[in-house]
């Protein structure tokens, strides 16, 4: 029984890759970028400061913080509530 072949690349520096880790690695990368575009999408769809927004921009967040963006749903939504009647004060 024979096994599967695997394809290899070598970089500029002599190390050997395999082609499928090379593939999946830039998959995922692309995956990223697909689900980052649907976000944005959606979220561009609805109408700031309507409770689908809001929903929409949590989720957003949750998905995106860093180590540095841990707020609670309640700071965060105070955030979101303060700066969406900052903005329709000067429309």
């Amino acid at each position: 029984m024979a096994g599967k072949l695997e394809q290899l690349k070598v970089d500029k520096d002599g190390n050997i890759h395999s082609v499928d880790s090379e593939i999946k690695k830039n998959k995922k990368t692309a995956d990223k970028i697909i689900n980052k575009s649907s976000q944005k999408n959606t979220t561009e769809n609805l109408i700031p400061g309507t409770p689908e927004h809001k929903t929409q921009r949590w989720k957003d967040y949750e998905a995106n913080k860093g180590d540095n963006s841990n707020w609670t749903y309640d700071r965060w939504s105070k955030q979101y509530d303060t700066i969406i009647n900052s903005f329709t004060t000067y429309l």
